[in-house]
């Protein structure tokens, strides 16, 4: 049912799937159109999960998006947590295997640091999809600023240091990589 995945009990096949997609994924986005961005990134499926159970109490809309979301992993982790998810996806090549429920529609195909209506979600998701470091914070940076007042921001292995310093921003989790936009 959306909203109330119980991990405990379909951990062991959630996890199960998750690594037979890894593999899939790794399989078709080795050949990566560009040496830029990992073609996939391993990630904690249940730590995925609360990051996304935190930022959908404290979000106040449900418009989700995820940077570099491959083949929708993540967002379908946030349609079963209740959220209308989108994707922005470099690799095309990803784009017939988009996971059901997911419609392709819901992943938009081209250069995240293109992307310009970053403001107009409530809830965005980053796992640092660029393999410059420099490149990534800049990323990073260019959606902190778009981001809208209130809305949320999950940023996994941050490579730019500016939100820890920023009074724009305020932590959920001392613990999780996770922040809400206070102002603009």
């Amino acid at each position: 049912m959306r909203g109330e995945l119980n991990m405990d009990k379909e951990k062991s096949m959630a996890l199960l799937a998750y690594h037979a997609l890894g593999t899939l994924n790794n399989s078709i986005a080795n050949n990566n159109p560009d040496e830029r961005y990992y073609p996939f990134i391993s990630f904690d499926l249940e730590e995925a999960w609360e990051q996304l159970q935190l930022a959908r109490e404290c979000a106040s809309g449900k418009e989700f998006l995820d940077v570099g979301c491959g083949f929708g992993n993540i967002m379908l982790l946030a349609y079963y947590a209740g959220l209308h998810p989108h994707g922005i996806e470099y690799n095309e090549k990803l784009r017939p295997y988009t996971l059901s429920p997911l419609p392709s529609s819901a992943i938009k195909y081209m250069d995240a640091r293109r992307y310009r209506t970053y403001g107009q979600y409530d809830i965005v998701y980053l796992y640092c999809p660029i393999r410059n470091s420099k490149l990534e914070a800049q990323l990073e940076e260019q959606i902190e600023s778009a981001l809208k007042p209130g809305a949320i921001y999950i940023c996994n292995i941050k490579q730019s240091t500016h939100i820890h310093t920023s009074q724009q921003f305020r932590q959920l989790d001392k613990n999780k990589p996770i922040w809400q936009k206070l102002w603009t």
